[in-house]
This record gives structure tokens, C-alpha cells and sequence, in this order.
């Protein structure tokens, strides 16, 4: 069998409660095969147990799953050491090379934060929650640019943020004036998304005029 290097597969995966039990088809292109023997080792600084060979035939023993056309090799993690690293822990991260599996807990606060970074380098456009948004806030070095159709708005915005921000219509506005900026964060009028009327609210004036438009 000819062995493929580097990651096969990376995914998420529940915070176990009887076990670690994995069965991925892709550990059918591994070293770990039905009755090959294995070991893990647990790095509980990191929350994560790395899986790997051995040739001890004391060790654990890679299992199998029989199917109709196929075996998957099963390795089933049950032990109480195994299980209680991942105490605390929201979710895992499954990681199979063709020579090791690593298994790693993260909390959905680690998870926010590395989205986070993706996002600003690799300038993904997404529509993100509220609460993601008063995160960025927080986190943000600077707001240096803002537009808004109703002067109401700009001056209460004035009052309460800076003086960073234009009286006028987006869709008018030259976008050629758009500092360059890594984040933009915009909001459309929400009454014709409410569920409060889903028979004819695609017929509010705000709805149709929503347009999606890339300004850097």
C-alpha cells in the first residue's frame, strides 16, 4: 500500500463523553491499519493527544468496522486519561496524517479568535453576527470612516463615536473616496427581514434596494 504524506483530512468533531472513536475512511490510506498496534501520548498543556505507531503488541490495537465492500480500521480511545483532558473543552479538532492522528479540544472562544485572524488575512467578505461585530470594535485599533443616509444618525453617531463619518447615500457615493481598510462592516434596514411578516415583507421599500457591492 502506497502511504500518502502530509494531511489527509482535518475536521471537527463533539468533545467525547464514553471515548475517542474515530473511523474516518481516510485512515485506510495510513499506517493504521485492522490489528496494527498504537500508542498516544497526551500533551495536556495543549489539550491534545497525538496518535501515533507502535511496535509493542502490548500497545492498543486498531479495530475494524466491516461494511459491504469495504473494512474501516477503528481506533477506539476509552481510557479515563484520555477522556478527562478535554474537560472544559466546547468541541475537538481531528487531524489524520498517514503516520499520526492528532486530537485537540478547543473552546469556542479559541475558535472565534483564530476565525478572527483568518478573516483580516486573508480579506474574506462574510456576513458575521452582532456579537462578532462588538467584538472587531473592541479589538479594532482605529474606526477611521463611516457613512450614513440620515442625518439624525450621523449626528447622535458624532456625539457618541467621532467625527469620522459622511451625511449621504451609499449607493451614490463615490466609492473611489472608500479608505483602504482591511474590515468593512455594514448594516441594511431590518424591518422588512423581520419574521413578523413573512408573507409580503419581500415587498418593503429597504428590502428592494439592498444591493451587495464590493467597495475594496
Amino acid at each position: 500500500m502506497k502511504f500518502i504524506k502530509g494531511l489527509l483530512k482535518k475536521r471537527k468533531a463533539k468533545r467525547p463523553e464514553r471515548g475517542i472513536y474515530l473511523q474516518d475512511r481516510e485512515l485506510q490510506n495510513t499506517v493504521f491499519q485492522p490489528g496494527a498496534n498504537y500508542k498516544y501520548i497526551i500533551d495536556s498543556k495543549s489539550k491534545k493527544i497525538i496518535i501515533v505507531a507502535s511496535s509493542d503488541e502490548k500497545d492498543n490495537t486498531v479495530s475494524k468496522r466491516v461494511l459491504k465492500e469495504t473494512t474501516k480500521p477503528v481506533i477506539d480511545i476509552r481510557k479515563k486519561d484520555a477522556l478527562e483532558l478535554f474537560n472544559g473543552c466546547d468541541y475537538l479538532q481531528v487531524e489524520i496524517f498517514n503516520d499520526k492522528v492528532i486530537v485537540e479540544g478547543y473552546t469556542e472562544d479559541k475558535q472565534q479568535s483564530t476565525s478572527s485572524k483568518t478573516t483580516v488575512l486573508n480579506a474574506q467578505k462574510k456576513v458575521v453576527d452582532i456579537n462578532q461585530i462588538l467584538s472587531v470594535k473592541k479589538k479594532a485599533s482605529a474606526i477611521i470612516f463611516g457613512i450614513e443616509k440620515e442625518r439624525d444618525m450621523v449626528e447622535t453617531y458624532k456625539s457618541n463615536i467621532g467625527e469620522h463619518i459622511v451625511h449621504g447615500d451609499i449607493t451614490e457615493f463615490d466609492k473611489s473616496n472608500f479608505p483602504s481598510v482591511p474590515i468593512i462592516i455594514g448594516g441594511s434596514p431590518c424591518k422588512g427581514f423581520s419574521n413578523a411578516n413573512r408573507i409580503s415583507n419581500f415587498l418593503d421599500k429597504c428590502n428592494r434596494q439592498v444591493k451587495m457591492n464590493t467597495f475594496c
